[in-house]
């Protein structure tokens, strides 16, 4: 009996081992995936700050750059073309620096070269008002000059459009075949017909 009483205390003994083991692996494997976890967080947390790091220092150099290099506002030539109220021919305008620079007339004999370079032998085609500079220049001589009014800005600034009016005046612009930033606009009075139809 004295037997018995031995196995069954190496057997209680054994289970309560094996219990503690059982016990201490949960414990452990709680732990473990604890910290992992705690670790994968923590990396998380690294990677946003550096991105966050990084797009502090972008932003930056970005206004760096800005104070640095101040924006240069692109001027564009610009010319204007109208054929004289009195007498044949036509008077030639041309800006260099922008519209806002300095006007320049062309000389009778270079005007009359510039009218045979766009229109050629077909001079007849040659509309009474004629401009090609960018559309903010545009916008600014037709202003000035033709009586736009700011409702029609959009046009100048859009494609190319048949048919708008300003002033006294029909007009059409379409993109310059050379240099697509730069708009043509031709404008000829509107007949005595059109008045009648409104």
């Amino acid at each position: 009996m004295s037997f018995l009483v031995g196995a069954t205390k190496i057997a209680v003994l054994a289970l309560s081992i094996m219990g503690t083991t059982a016990t201490g692996g949960i414990g452990l494997s709680y732990t473990l995936k604890n910290k992992i976890a705690d670790k994968a967080r923590e990396k998380r947390i690294a990677e946003r700050n550096e991105r966050v790091e990084a797009e502090k220092k972008a932003k930056l150099l970005q206004q760096q750059r800005r104070i640095e290099a101040p924006l240069v506002k692109k001027t564009f030539k610009s010319e204007t073309i109208f054929k004289k109220i009195e007498g044949n021919g036509s008077q030639c305008w041309e800006w260099k620096d922008g519209i806002k620079g300095t006007r320049t007339a062309l000389e009778e004999e270079a005007c009359k070269k510039k009218v045979q370079e766009i229109w050629g032998e077909n001079s007849g085609t040659q509309p009474e008002k004629w401009f090609k500079s960018d559309p903010e220049s545009a916008i600014s001589f037709f202003t000035e000059n033709l009586s736009l009014t700011w409702d029609k800005y959009y046009l100048l600034r859009g494609e190319e459009k048949d048919n708008w009016e300003t002033g006294t005046f029909l007009c059409s612009h379409k993109k310059d075949k050379d240099d697509k930033e730069l708009i043509v606009i031709s404008c000829n009075k509107k007949s005595d017909f059109h008045y009648r139809r409104k």
